[in-house]
């Protein structure tokens, strides 16, 4: 799916911060990506098999994301979790949609995730301990969503 599109038309995303853990389960190429465009951001990579969150059941991504809130700065110090994944219903019609969907069934038939609606991603952002969230639409299919500490 690439970082390429996030740092074109997200860059609002990457403003103040100063460390980013990339723990969605790569090579680190994610990570290069961000340092050559915010040299200044120190980049650590976890490459377990985490994935993205879509690939696993609310249980996990509650256990998952409350494990991430230990590791990030309070809210006021400019903490954060980037998820980068699918909201259904951000899209109303054409190829987006009908992207998210069969991405949905994919989903339900390869592994115990699914695609979420915002009010899925709100339950499990709660249940993970964080205080709110924010969905930046300018993904096609996909969206990025700040949650806060």
């Amino acid at each position: 799916m690439g970082i390429g599109p996030v740092l074109r038309q997200c860059r609002e995303l990457f403003e103040g911060l100063e460390s980013l853990t990339d723990c969605g389960g790569g090579d680190g190429t994610t990570a290069r990506s961000i340092v050559e465009a915010y040299p200044h951001i120190k980049c650590t990579v976890l490459d377990l098999p985490k994935l993205v969150l879509h690939f696993w059941s609310d249980e996990d991504c509650i256990k998952i994301l409350a494990q991430c809130k230990k590791a990030v700065p309070p809210r006021e110090a400019g903490g954060k979790v980037i998820v980068i994944d699918i909201v259904l219903g951000s899209v109303s019609a054409g190829p987006m949609l009908e992207t998210q969907h069969l991405m949905d069934m994919l989903m339900l038939v390869m592994t115990r995730g699914r695609q979420r609606e915002e009010k899925d991603w709100s339950e499990i952002f709660t249940k993970a301990g964080f205080s709110g969230y924010k969905i930046v639409k300018k993904l096609g299919a996909r969206a990025v969503i700040e949650v806060y500490p």
